[in-house]
């Protein structure tokens, strides 16, 4: 049974519908960016959740693992859970740090958290916010590459039937249940109607690679000669056409 609770909002009077057990809201950042994860992910937790949970003093079981990082960081509240691709917990020199990837391979900032603060690691400038670099800035580095390349080799569930190239689908009470190939995220058709990206990471669903790799297109015609020989052909074929108009014009 639901047991709602009224969470008001942070930047107007309005209040929002928030139910702790089955972990819905009516805010527009959980109906329209969260509402897909499963019950199990706490990318599910819009801020309203969050309050919801941190208020009851009670976490859902199927959350229960995430606890520590939920308390530790009240900031998580302004926001709601970071929408992260992947994220871990290490322990560098005695300090807890929570390394978050941005949601999807195209953004930019890595935020790292710890008691002393936020950190942010430009992945692409591979720099640092603010240009303050800590001083463990190797480990966590190698955390992050660590951490990128389990995004990068991780490989769709099993036991799925492929179909549609790379694409998976399964069912789940009697639906078909479309599977992300790259965040392995499970969708119903209605969820993602049309679109051939995940609405999630932003990957194709065919499990094609997302970025353009401008591959030639055969029925093209080249748009330059590409050859000095072709170059040299089409020279002797102006030569001959200038010398059968010159002597067209010496006739008239």
């Amino acid at each position: 049974m639901a047991a709602f609770i009224h969470i008001p909002s942070t930047s107007s009077d309005m209040e929002y519908l928030v139910d702790p057990v089955a972990l819905t809201c009516e805010c527009r950042d959980w109906t329209e960016r969260r509402q897909q994860f499963p019950r199990s992910d706490p990318r599910r937790l819009c801020k309203h959740l969050l309050m919801a949970i941190s208020n009851e003093v009670t976490i859902p079981d199927c959350l229960a693992q995430y606890e520590e990082t939920f308390m530790r960081y009240s900031n998580f509240e302004d926001r709601g859970f970071p929408l992260a691709q992947a994220w871990t917990t290490v322990r560098i020199k005695g300090q807890d740090y929570d390394i978050f990837l941005p949601p999807t391979s195209r953004d930019s900032w890595i935020n790292i958290y710890s008691d002393d603060g936020k950190l942010g690691y430009h992945r692409f400038e591979e720099r640092w916010s603010y240009n303050e670099e800590p001083e463990i800035s190797d480990e966590i580095l190698a955390v992050i590459h660590n951490l990128e390349a389990k995004v990068r080799d991780k490989k769709p569930r099993q036991n799925k039937i492929d179909i549609q190239d790379h694409t998976t689908v399964s069912q789940y009470s009697g639906n078909q249940v479309i599977i992300c190939p790259f965040c392995s995220m499970e969708f119903t058709p209605e969820d993602i109607a049309h679109r051939i990206t995940c609405p999630v990471c932003g990957e194709r669903l065919d499990g094609k690679p997302s970025t353009n790799t401008h591959q030639p297109d055969p029925w093209q015609a080249p748009s330059s000669l590409s050859t000095p020989w072709d170059s040299w052909i089409m020279g002797l074929f102006l030569l001959i056409g200038m010398a059968i108009l010159l002597g067209w014009c010496a006739r008239m």
